[in-house]
């Protein structure tokens, strides 16, 4: 497939890579597709490049539980329409820049995310973070969010200490509070 639909305008959606004999996407596979709405990530999926998704107009995505691992560096960077995102159990990994300047208000990370890579959430608009992992994921630096737009981090509650006390976790000390108390 590699990367023949970059820059398309045409396709909504691609639900139907399920049918296909594929287990990855390239690097930028999907890049600047003006017209790509609605991402379903299918269990057949095993791999996805850097910069899959750059700069297209998705609204919302899933991705379906066995499937992919990790989210790649800069996977949804620029989607600034995507509003919705599902991530399941089994996802251990999120590359650097995965959801920069992204339109996503609120996020929740499963219990399996393990690391964590720079700026993720670098001049986003995200106003709840929610992480289920009880042991704070390593982070590749101290700078996830926007000096000044750091949202809400909701963390298990016998974690809260763990994650104020965590090496670049405790930049946002003050922001971190008890899942009990979230009430997405």
């Amino acid at each position: 497939m590699g990367t023949a639909f970059r820059g398309n305008k045409v396709i909504e959606d691609i639900y139907d890579i399920r049918h296909l004999n594929i287990s990855s996407l390239v690097q930028s596979a999907f890049q600047n597709c003006s017209g790509l709405k609605n991402v379903t990530l299918p269990s057949n999926i095993k791999s996805v490049g850097n910069n899959t998704f750059l700069s297209s107009e998705i609204i919302s995505c899933v991705i379906e539980p066995g499937g992919i691992t990790s989210l790649s560096d800069g996977m949804f960077f620029a989607c600034t329409k995507l509003q919705s995102m599902t991530i399941p159990e089994g996802v251990m990994s999120i590359g650097g820049s995965c959801f920069r300047s992204v339109g996503l208000k609120n996020i929740i990370y499963p219990s399996s995310v393990t690391t964590m890579g720079a700026e993720i959430h670098l001049y986003s608009r995200l106003s709840t973070f929610v992480i289920l992992a009880t042991t704070p994921p390593a982070l590749s630096g101290n700078r996830m969010f926007s000096s000044g737009s750091t949202p809400t981090i909701y963390v298990p509650d016998e974690a809260v200490d763990a994650y104020k006390s965590a090496t670049n976790w405790s930049t946002w000390a003050s922001k971190i509070r008890p899942l009990s108390e979230y009430d997405g």
